[in-house]
C-alpha cells in the first residue's frame, strides 16, 4: 500500500490541487483511497468536503481524538479524507516540542493501521521545510514533486532534495522520489521550454513526461469544489492529470528501482542553469 506526498517548500506550485486530484484519480478507478491534508490553508479539505469538519488532525495530534472518529468520506466514492482547517497553524510549535516531533503523524498512521485499511494513502503538506513538511517526510514512502514554471527557484529545489538526502539517511530510510513534473506549463513560452529541458537533464527519467498545461478549469474547479475529472473530465488539463497519473500508477506498480536520492541528483544540481 503506497503512501504518497505531494511536497516541496513553495506555495504556488499544485501540491493541494495535485492531491486533490490524485486521490480523486484513484478512487474513481475503484482503489479505496486516504487523502491526509497536513496544511493549515485546508485547501484539500475545502475541496473535497461538503461541509466544514467537527474535528481535524489537530485534534488527534494535541487531543488523542480517536483517528475513527476524524476520517470521513469525500465527496468522490471510495475517498476518505483526513482533515484540516486554518487552527493548525497554531499547534505547530506544540508539536515542535514534542519529543518525538518529526514522528508524530506516521505514528497516527501506524498506530491505527491505515495503511492496512486503504490501497493508497495521499498526503498534502504545507510550502515550508518546518516540522510539519518534516513530519510528512517522515511518514511517506514517496514523493512527488510539483513545479510550476511560474514561479520556479533552482535554490529551492536544491534545498528540497538536500532534504530528503538528511531524512533517508535516518529518519527515513525507505524514502522514494516517485518523480517530479511541471505544472503550469505553456509550451509557447520560451522560459517554460528552457525551464523544462533544465528539468529533463537535472531529474532524467525522474522527470514524469506528461507536462500539466495552464488552465482556468483547474480554478474554476477548486471554486466549484470539485476535482478536475468531475467538474470538466474531458478538458485538456483533465486529460494532462490523468496521463500524469497513469504514468505514476505504472511506476508505482513497475520494478521502477531507480534510487531517487542518488548522489547524481546532487551533482546534477550544480549544472542547472540559474
Amino acid at each position: 500500500m503506497p503512501i504518497i506526498s505531494l511536497a516541496i517548500q513553495k506555495g504556488g506550485v499544485g501540491k493541494s490541487t495535485t492531491a486533490i486530484n490524485f486521490s480523486a484519480f484513484l478512487a474513481l478507478r475503484g482503489h479505496k483511497t486516504l487523502v491526509i491534508d497536513f496544511d493549515s490553508q485546508s485547501n484539500t479539505t475545502s475541496v473535497l468536503l461538503e461541509h466544514e469538519p467537527k474535528l481535524t488532525i489537530q485534534h488527534i495530534l494535541t487531543e488523542h481524538a480517536p483517528v475513527d472518529a476524524v476520517i470521513v468520506p469525500a465527496k468522490v466514492s471510495n475517498l476518505d479524507i483526513l482533515p484540516c482547517d486554518i487552527g493548525f497553524a497554531k499547534v505547530e510549535w506544540k508539536i515542535m516540542s514534542a519529543m518525538d516531533n518529526m514522528y508524530q503523524l506516521r505514528d497516527v498512521i501506524e498506530r491505527n493501521q491505515l495503511d492496512n485499511k486503504y490501497e493508497y494513502i495521499i498526503i498534502d503538506s504545507p510550502p515550508s521545510l518546518g516540522v510539519l513538511t518534516l513530519n510528512v517526510l517522515c511518514a511517506t514512502q514517496y514523493v512527488m514533486i510539483p513545479l510550476s514554471c511560474e514561479d520556479f527557484s533552482i535554490k529551492g529545489l536544491r534545498d528540497f532534495i538536500d532534504t530528503l538526502h538528511v531524512i533517508k539517511e535516518r529518519p527515513n530510510t525507505k524514502i522514494k522520489l516517485l518523480g517530479s513534473f511541471l505544472n503550469l506549463y505553456d509550451a509557447r513560452k520560451l522560459l517554460h521550454q528552457g525551464i523544462g529541458q533544465d528539468m529533463a537533464n537535472y531529474f532524467g527519467e525522474l522527470l514524469f513526461d506528461t507536462k500539466v498545461r495552464q488552465s482556468i478549469k483547474i480554478s474554476e474547479a477548486n471554486y466549484e469544489k470539485l476535482p478536475i475529472f468531475i467538474y470538466a473530465k474531458n478538458s485538456p488539463v483533465a486529460e494532462d492529470f490523468g496521463n500524469l497519473f497513469s504514468e505514476a500508477h505504472e511506476r508505482l506498480n513497475s520494478l521502477f528501482t531507480t534510487d531517487i536520492l542518488a548522489d547524481g541528483l546532487l551533482a546534477n544540481s550544480q549544472q542547472v542553469s540559474k
